[in-house]
């Protein structure tokens, strides 16, 4: 029933982050759906010879997902209308189902003390449930400190892998016309997603990441990468970040394991046996548009105007006899530069290096208004030149961290190791 490889010729897993730790995830499977009449969903259906004969709806398994509420779930089927998927019941019905063929497989028949707890295990309900306590019940037999199983009925088949997979996942199952069982197909299904493998953020790896020194590496857990003939992983970027490198774990060969195009949407594909152990690689960082040049703007703009203050010759005594003109250009560039750092949402991924170029931007405002308070306020000598020029040297060290930033984070080449 799961053997998707022989049918599923291409599984596409879209990953969309949204604002905060929201994302989207989205899983289409060009497949040719099995006309197996062991699949019709009406049981009086399934004791047919000929896939002709079936008039209800065949199940077709998508994918095992993980055992949590499914938020904003949505499934479609190939011609866009929406694609049923079993509840869990009968999800829970039919893994026990898979557990006891694989059981039967190696033995006469399944204890009658056995089929209640692989329910309890296969079951939606996940308290004092691990993947270590099925690993005791394959190897002893024991189940929470009982004995409740002859572990010998697990050697020689693949029950006790299958019980790894189901305690902490259940199969998706969906249903589709049997006319259109054995035609090749898109089926669709998406889910709201929890931001998952962000790492600490210390606040110098942020600061980094805001002037534009680093990169933020994450990983991104693959969804059913061996459930197809081909995996094909995509990542859409968010509009306040760029993906430097999207990388599927393993060895490059045929297919390509890794996109360090920089487009708005990386992709990349590769083929599992097995499902990978590690998870895929996402390298981000701040684009220069956007609020990194903005930061850049308004520290170079605050820069230059305390420091041609400072060192042409008369500038300060004009600005000083007359302080309405200059105190009025310094009051309103304060108030346009926070207006375009206004925070408008952005995704958890580059939210630490995005608040601290908020702050930089903030500084470099506020030290705007400090020279108009001090040329309104008409500050005494030694304190205003010390004003300036402590503005001057703030300015000037934010943006020319900010300008080798911008060089850094442009060099065409990355190290892949």
């Amino acid at each position: 029933m799961t053997r998707w490889n022989a049918w599923v010729y291409r599984r596409v897993d879209s990953v969309h982050p949204l604002v905060g730790e929201r994302g989207r995830r989205r899983q289409s499977l060009d497949c040719l759906p099995t006309p197996d009449p062991a699949l019709a969903f009406h049981p009086e259906e399934r004791g047919f010879t000929s896939p002709h004969d079936l008039r209800g709806q065949i199940m077709v398994p998508l994918a095992y997902i993980k055992k949590e509420p499914l938020r904003e779930f949505d499934a479609r089927g190939p011609d866009g209308s929406i694609l049923p998927v079993l509840g869990a019941a009968d999800t829970t019905r039919y893994g026990v189902a898979m557990v006891r063929s694989e059981l039967m497989r190696t033995n006469s028949h399944v204890p009658d003390g056995l089929l209640p707890l692989i329910e309890e295990i296969v079951g939606p309900a996940r308290d004092e449930k691990s993947l270590s306590d099925v690993d005791k019940l394959v190897a002893s037999g024991c189940w929470l400190g009982r004995v409740r199983a002859d572990p010998r009925v697990f050697e020689g088949n693949d029950a006790g892998e299958l019980l790894r997979m189901l305690v902490g996942r259940f199969l998706l199952i969906g249903l589709i016309d049997s006319q259109r069982a054995g035609s090749r197909q898109v089926l669709k299904y998406s889910y709201d997603w929890h931001v998952e493998g962000l790492p600490p953020q210390h606040f110098f790896l942020s600061l980094k990441v805001a002037l534009g020194w680093s990169r933020r590496t994450i990983e991104v857990p693959l969804e059913a990468a061996s459930a197809a003939a081909s995996y094909h992983l995509e990542f859409q970027t968010p509009p306040e970040a760029r993906c430097t490198l999207l990388r599927l774990p393993g060895e490059s060969g045929p297919d390509s394991l890794f996109d360090d195009s920089r487009k708005p949407v990386t992709h990349v594909h590769g083929h599992y046996d097995q499902q990978p152990e590690e998870n895929g690689e996402l390298v981000v960082d701040l684009p220069f548009r956007g609020i990194r040049m903005t930061a850049t703007v308004a520290a170079a703009f605050s820069f230059l105007t305390t420091l041609l203050a400072l060192v042409l010759p008369g500038a300060e005594a004009v600005w000083r006899s007359e302080p309405e003109g200059p105190a009025t250009v310094l009051l309103v560039a304060p108030a346009v530069l926070l207006a375009l750092v206004a925070s408008r949402g952005e995704s958890a991924l580059v939210r630490e290096p995005m608040n601290i170029l908020r702050f930089a931007v903030l500084s470099s405002a506020v030290s705007l208004f400090l020279v108009a308070a001090s040329l309104v306020g008409e500050l005494q000598d030694g304190w205003l030149q010390t004003l300036w020029w402590g503005v001057t040297v703030w300015n000037g060290i934010l943006f020319t961290a900010l300008l080798i930033g911008r060089q850094i984070s442009e060099k065409t080449t990355l190290d892949l190791a």
